[in-house]
């Protein structure tokens, strides 16, 4: 399994209103992370399994506390 996050960069539509440009980075995943990230059960109608959806992510940027 793959996270994949797609950076965009809004200067060429600041200075020269020209399109933004992206940048995608792709990250494999670890068993321990794929675990961690594999839907909970949430319930079941007759016979079929129902379980968690994604409804959003979010990206945390934060320095450690020497930067």
């Amino acid at each position: 399994m793959k996270l994949r996050v797609i950076f965009r960069n809004d200067g060429p539509l600041v200075h020269c209103q020209d399109n933004p440009s992206y940048r995608l980075v792709s990250i494999d995943l670890t068993p321990e992370q794929v675990e961690k990230l594999q839907p909970r059960y949430a319930y079941s109608v007759g016979s079929k399994d129902y379980y968690e959806e994604i409804s959003r992510c979010f990206l945390e940027l934060y320095e450690d506390e020497e930067g």
